[in-house]
């Protein structure tokens, strides 16, 4: 009698277990989102989203898509890119005095007319671009650099100093990068499995760096980490997540709530706050972005969700 009851307990708590786990996931549904495909029969992993002349400019690896009223979308080119592995945000088009710039496969664009046409501009590889209202930033391998003009680099040898120490091999990927109000955030990922976290607060004169969890995303001194298993929700800074169930990719702030974006299960997950409130998306989330009064969120299928 007694193994029978530990038997039916020990059911019990597997059943509640696993109820817990379905209602974490559909606690909220997407009533409170508007889908938006950009393209009639399109499936393709959107990456990046920014705002341009009361446009909306939605980017996969090879292409973007802009709007003035979320409706009516045109394809426009971008160029040419070595497509980078899965755990990179790339591609990293920013908004730098006006124009609009993007790491090609062999150097920096930019765009006068939010990506209609592309000029050519520093000649180098590059990897990771970042902005802030004062400074551009290029990142890669050999040498990273910024710009007060958009025209003429300077290199930053306190980062240089520090990653040419670290053994490098061909296969070494700088997978993040942002910059805001003098702070720079940069990560990567070398093939021996080590990631780096490089970081400066003076506007990329001098650099500290740690061994850690791959940035995927910082706002607002969030940041969103990725552990490459898939099984952890990270996030540190004002609200700490470290919760199993999947991964986070973004971070975004509307109205005083955080919000947390990525996957779970190979579907989108959103969060607000520390699980408050909880969105399950058929596709998985890469990024959010707040524009205007809205909260945007790119899928990697093709589609692009609103919440107002």
């Amino acid at each position: 009698m007694k193994n029978l009851i530990f038997l039916v307990g020990t059911i019990f708590l597997l059943v509640a277990m696993s109820c817990e786990k379905e209602r974490l996931l559909s606690q909220s549904s997407e009533k409170d989102w508007q889908k938006i495909d950009l393209q009639a029969g399109y499936i393709g992993d959107l990456k990046k989203i920014i705002s341009l002349d009361d446009e909306v400019i939605v980017f996969s690896q090879a292409a973007c898509w802009a709007s003035k009223d979320l409706k009516h979308w045109e394809e426009r080119a971008i160029p040419d890119r070595d497509l980078t592995p899965d755990y990179s945000d790339g591609p990293f088009p920013v908004l730098f005095q006006g124009k609009m710039y993007i790491n090609g496969k062999d150097g920096l664009y930019y765009s006068n007319d939010a990506g209609q046409s592309w000029i050519s501009g520093f000649k180098t590889q590059i990897e990771v671009v970042a902005a802030d209202e004062n400074w551009l930033y290029i990142f890669q391998a050999h040498g990273s650099y910024r710009s007060s003009d958009g025209i003429c680099f300077q290199p930053l040898v306190g980062l240089d100093n520090i990653i040419r120490p670290v053994l490098r091999k061909p296969n070494i990927y700088l997978t993040f990068g942002k910059a805001e109000e003098g702070k720079v955030v940069l990560s990567g990922i070398w093939n021996t499995g080590m990631e780096y976290e490089f970081t400066s607060h003076d506007a990329g004169l001098t650099w500290q760096s740690s061994s850690t969890l791959l940035v995927n995303d910082v706002v607002s001194d969030v940041k969103v980490l990725n552990n490459h298993s898939g099984f952890y929700f990270i996030a540190t800074g004002p609200i700490e997540i470290n919760k199993k169930g999947g991964i986070f990719w973004s971070a975004e702030k509307l109205d005083n709530d955080y919000y947390y974006a990525g996957e779970s299960e190979e579907k989108g997950i959103i969060v607000k706050n520390n699980f408050e409130s909880t969105f399950v998306f058929p596709e998985k989330i890469r990024e959010l972005k707040v524009i205007g009064s809205k909260l945007f969120a790119v899928g990697d299928k093709g589609a692009l969700y609103v919440y107002e």
